[in-house]
């Protein structure tokens, strides 16, 4: 056994004893058996580490850990919107289930993504239940930062991965180890890298520098087309729900991060790749042109199969029927709602835009409970996360991975970014002022309207500060 392999078994061991411990660390073997998936490193693929189901067994932690500190979540932190991430993940189970076992039209196929789908679902269910307060939001989110920040160095000095056609492949976490797999899960997490970096403190702030330029990295090598678009759509978002102060941030962010694309921008073949996203149709490449072949036939197999074929099954054995005038082989549909609804019917595509739509809607409320708590930079690290989610969403909508287990863990923390606000605005409220009101006010949010409990609508809050 390599040195390497004897350090990563440290640490997953170190990590488990703290997890048993306290919960939160619990999360971090998880997130080392992903960004640090042994079968992926030339370190791994032999020895003890070779066919183990290290996630399986970091999940099986996580569990015991939250059972053997569970305790009743403060009132205050509980409303409607943080109680539904749990409802919607239960519903989404309870259809994956149901598809699988009376409309798939392959079992094996199915029952398969069925497994995955529900493990995604328990490890996001736990995560949401380890987050119980703002310093833990802030720890999953930069284990999160170094565990991509590792794949960067990886790439970048050790030239992990390959090139294939001028793209990086073969590296990442499970689920994620193609080029457009991991821009996308790069495009979701820089956002929130940035955000340290600019607004960080202390070693939080010193490691998301670190990590940004290997990140940055990443993201080139990947070379997906609908990754450049998600940064875009991901900077753009940022602007528009920030203000004052935080977005000077974004504008300082955006300018030091295109310095850096600059200097890592070395192959022309990037540049060419990036130019073809915006091609008009006689200029578009084969791939583009195929990828809207791929959603017809979609559309098509849509229509005949609503309540959805079995996760998997479309590209793996379907799709051939629908696509045979442009390909031999069976395909992916590369549209991330539409194989949402191809694999778990259009119910299941309703399902997984209503969690990501509450996601987006507890991050705004978050933020703007920190904005009027007088934190400004807590109220900008849940604009950052709602950055990702839209740059996730974007990438996923030119791909097959809409259900991709990365964009749960940022549903799951945006549920706990709420809570954790409700929480800070309770103990504010404890040590405040009363403005005893007859009636309890609604707290109006950018997205829509909160009734908050009448014992905390009555204080009077503190005026924002920008420190």
């Amino acid at each position: 056994m390599s040195v390497t392999a004897i350090l990563w078994l440290l640490l997953f061991a170190t990590f488990v004893v703290l997890g048993l411990a306290r919960p939160r660390w619990g999360a971090v073997p998880y997130l080392q058996s992903a960004f640090a998936f042994p079968a992926f490193f030339w370190w791994g693929k032999g020895g003890v580490l070779a066919g183990q189901r290290w996630s399986l067994y970091a999940g099986l932690i996580l569990l015991l850990s939250v059972l053997m500190h569970a305790k009743p979540r403060p009132a205050c932190g509980r409303t409607t919107s943080t109680r539904l991430f749990g409802l919607l993940l239960l519903a989404l189970a309870i259809n994956a289930t149901i598809v699988t076992f009376l409309w798939s039209i392959n079992f094996t196929i199915s029952s398969a993504s069925l497994f995955l789908n529900l493990k995604i679902a328990l490890f996001a269910f736990l995560l949401e239940k380890t987050i119980t307060t703002e310093v833990d939001v802030d720890f999953v989110l930069i284990a999160m930062t170094l565990g991509l920040g590792f794949l960067g160095f990886e790439a970048t000095v050790f030239k992990g991965g390959d090139m294939i056609h001028g793209r990086l492949e073969h590296l990442g976490i499970p689920g994620a180890n193609s080029s457009n797999q991991l821009s996308c899960l790069t495009v979701t997490l820089l956002p929130i890298v940035g955000g340290f970096a600019m607004v960080g403190t202390g070693w939080r702030k010193w490691a998301a520098m670190c990590c940004a330029p290997f990140i940055l990295n990443i993201s080139l090598l990947c070379s997906s087309r609908g990754g450049f678009l998600a940064v875009g759509a991901s900077a753009a978002s940022l602007l528009l729900v920030t203000r004052g102060k935080e977005r000077r941030y974004v504008i300082i962010g955006m300018l030091l991060g295109g310095v850096g694309l600059l200097f890592l921008l070395k192959d022309v073949a990037i540049i060419d790749r990036f130019a073809t996203t915006f091609a008009s149709g006689e200029n578009r490449d084969a791939s583009a042109s195929s990828r809207l072949g791929f959603w017809n036939a979609g559309i098509k197999c849509l229509e005949d199969h609503p309540l959805g074929v079995g996760g998997g099954c479309y590209k793996l054995q379907l799709s051939i029927k629908y696509i045979a005038d442009i390909s031999t082989r069976c395909r992916a549909v590369h549209n991330g709602p539409l194989d949402e609804a191809l694999a778990w019917g259009c119910q299941g595509l309703l399902l997984r835009l209503i969690i990501l739509s509450v996601a987006v809607f507890n991050l705004r409320a978050g933020s703007s409970l920190w904005h009027r708590l007088g934190d400004p930079k807590r109220a900008f690290q849940g604009n950052t996360m709602l950055a990702g989610i839209v740059g996730f969403f974007v990438s996923a909508f030119f791909g097959d991975f809409l259900d991709s287990e990365w964009g749960v863990w940022m549903c799951a923390i945006a549920s706990a970014y709420l809570r954790t606000a409700l929480v800070a605005q309770s103990r504010v409220a404890e040590s405040a002022d009363f403005d005893y009101g007859e009636f309890t006010q609604p707290f109006v949010f950018p997205v829509a309207p909160v009734y908050i409990p009448a014992e905390m609508a009555r204080r009077s809050l503190p005026a924002p500060r920008m420190d």
